[in-house]
């Protein structure tokens, strides 16, 4: 008797829960759902003010700029061809990588050697024998991976020593803050320029363009040198000039005059 009312009583809370399962809605409604039940009025006016600005990208000459897709670099295609590639090229013309050693060669091999990430899923797709993998395993690790960790090494040691030399040049934190500001001011042009430019890419979904200024704007802000430095330098340089003149002088007065009494 008690288990047939235990099973009556379970079943009574599942039909229960059932029923307000079947009430209760899956998910919130959007917000644009929401907007159009309370105001579908307001909701009309947010797509004329979209299709508006959208008109006028396209009088401007404007138009939404699509070149490639995100894409799967393991499974649908090779780096090289992907948006993903795109993008890291544009920070690095943006970023003028190519003013430190060995970076050509590091974005080079690591291109390729991203590249074999689909490649062995291809390799995994058509292989033959369970050996296939392992030899191209041992021929990415043989090759591509082997020139691309010591590039990107040598790459990387480059940089550090650029900027500890830089921050080496500078005599105390008032040197750095003011220095930064000169640097800043001097490249002011610049980055209203890139600024703008950053505004334009956002507006017609350009994100190739979006990167490269944005990473130019980084190195301008980053890689600045001593003001005060700069300046002995600057001194030493005009001064070393300047003896120099006098000792060229010097010399010219007697041979003037050995040459006129010849």
């Amino acid at each position: 008797m008690k288990l047939k009312q235990l099973t009556c009583v379970v079943f009574g809370l599942l039909m229960t829960f059932t029923a307000a399962k079947r009430h209760t809605p899956l998910s919130r409604p959007s917000k644009h759902a929401e907007l159009a039940e309370s105001n579908p009025l307001e909701l009309d006016l947010l797509a004329v003010e979209a299709e508006q600005s959208a008109l006028e990208l396209l009088s401007e000459g404007k138009k939404p700029k699509v070149e490639k897709f995100m894409g799967n670099i393991y499974e649908d295609m090779y780096y090289s061809e992907s948006a993903l590639a795109i993008y890291v090229q544009a920070f690095y013309d943006g970023y003028n990588m190519q003013d430190y050693a060995f970076a050509e060669e590091c974005l080079e091999y690591t291109t390729g050697a991203v590249d074999e990430v689909h490649e062995f899923n291809l390799n995994m797709t058509r292989r033959f024998s369970w050996v296939d993998p392992y030899f191209l395993v041992g021929s990415i690790i043989g090759n591509e991976f082997n020139d691309s960790w010591f590039y990107c090494y040598q790459f990387a040691n480059d940089v550090k020593q650029v900027y500890v030399t830089k921050f080496e040049n500078f005599v105390d934190g008032g040197d750095i803050y003011l220095s930064m500001l000169f640097n800043l001011l001097a490249n002011s042009l610049h980055i209203k320029n890139a600024s703008e430019n950053i505004i334009d890419a956002l507006a017609i979904y350009d994100t190739k363009a979006f990167i490269t200024n944005l990473a130019s704007i980084i190195r301008i802000t980053v890689d600045f040198d001593s003001y005060q430095t700069a300046g002995e330098s600057a001194v030493f340089v005009a001064t070393a000039a300047t003896t120099g003149d006098r000792i060229l002088k010097g010399i010219e007065k007697p041979a003037n005059k050995f040459l006129d009494s010849i």
